[in-house]
């Protein structure tokens, strides 16, 4: 019988990391669980630092563990579920990856990609080869989504090679990312995003998910409407990036009520169009002081340009945040976080999702496969594990 113990606890631990998340036509489902997306953006990058080539150098430091534990400890919190990372490259997240899991965050990990000429033989080659060495070093349970680069359809060359691309991009994440692979998908700028997706659409098998980052005041407009008429609800649709800043440049001050108001008005959009959009994630978890100016990065600037996406028409990067930021007094202590009015709002938000109950009996009984191979669920493990039992204890 202690064997049999034994063999369960080692079959428990193997089961944690064969939890699936697939796609059904507009959900996300972890688990076979429709799962509806929130939290916010996320990087590691304290006041008075900057990003290098890879922002996420900080990740494995004592100082750095510091910050992502207090962070994933914010988020769950307050009812968070999901946090967006841009770079995951350089360091060793095994740590981060743990924390994040055991207290029920999901992660959006991502490759830093440019854009490039995704036609050029070599180009295309080189980036494969690196993506795929990325997908084998993260593999992690604590991984909802694989996403490659950021705003690539924001170039020169057409957005047809990068939807071609995009099916090789996938390819790799089913070869290593197994026996269950997670979905794969790359983040659209607002630019053309009807023309784009009726363009291109019958060419989106490299996408399990599109994600969109939007920018456009305190409403999406006909985003949803218009994303529907082309996709059919055939493909789930999540906002990666939105909202407005915190700093009125009119009157140079912090402004938390419009700063609220504007982004609680975007979030009940997301809400009230569950139907098509899967959930959302704010731009951005905190203020990060080097955004306007490298060359300052201790110090907290109003800064930016002008954008109708703010309700002060103007958009101060550094002041994005669902918390602002302040030094530690205590040298060497992770930066002092303070949550701005919009946390409260969205704790209250996120603590109910706008899934009715039954919302399994409505969805297509048959899931859309994420790849070829057979899905090992923790549910057939778990049965697995309990006959093992019975049969030792016999």
């Amino acid at each position: 019988m202690r064997v049999g113990v034994t063999l369960l606890v080692v079959l428990l631990l193997v089961c944690s990391s064969l939890c699936v998340v697939t796609t059904r036509n507009q959900y996300i489902l972890v688990d076979g669980q429709p799962f509806f997306m929130t939290g916010a953006t996320y990087s590691i990058i304290p006041t008075g630092k900057i990003p290098d080539s890879a922002p996420d150098s900080a990740a494995n430091t004592t100082y750095g563990r510091g910050i992502w534990m207090r962070d994933i400890n914010n988020m769950k919190a307050i009812g968070g579920n999901t946090l967006r990372v841009y770079s995951m490259e350089s360091a060793d997240h095994t740590a981060f990856y743990d924390y994040a899991y055991a207290n029920g965050i999901k992660l959006i990990v991502s490759m830093w990609v440019t854009y490039q000429n995704f036609s050029d033989p070599t180009i295309r080659s080189n980036l494969l080869s690196s993506w795929t060495a990325f997908v084998k070093k993260e593999r992690h349970p604590a991984i909802l989504m694989w996403c490659f680069g950021n705003e690539l359809n924001i170039g020169g060359n057409g957005d047809g090679p990068l939807f071609n691309i995009m099916k090789d991009v996938r390819n790799v994440v089913q070869t290593y990312d197994t026996p269950n692979p997670r979905p794969v998908t790359t983040t659209f700028a607002d630019r053309d995003l009807s023309s784009t997706i009726s363009t291109f659409y019958s060419q989106s098998s490299g996408f399990d998910v599109f994600s969109f980052q939007i920018y456009r005041g305190n409403t999406f407009y006909n985003l949803f409407k218009d994303f529907n008429a082309t996709v059919k609800l055939q493909k789930p649709l999540l906002i990666t990036e939105f909202g407005c800043d915190a700093f009125d440049n009119n009157n140079n001050r912090e402004d938390q009520t419009q700063h609220a108001n504007w982004n609680m008005k975007l979030w009940n959009e997301i809400y009230s169009n569950s139907a098509i959009c899967a959930g959302g994630l704010s731009f951005n978890y905190a203020d990060e002081w080097w955004r306007c100016d490298k060359t300052r990065p201790s110090v907290h600037k109003n800064c930016g340009n002008t954008a109708s996406a703010s309700f002060d028409n103007y958009w101060n990067e550094e002041w994005s945040g669902l918390y602002s930021v302040a030094p530690n007094p205590t040298s060497g202590g992770p930066d002092i976080l303070t949550p701005r009015s919009i946390v409260t709002n969205l704790t209250k938000l996120w603590s109910n999702s706008p899934y009715p109950k039954d919302i399994l009996t409505t969805i297509p009984p048959k899931p859309t496969p994420t790849s070829s191979s057979s899905y090992i669920t923790c549910n057939s493990m778990l049965l697995v594990m309990l006959m093992i039992v019975w049969f030792m204890a016999m």
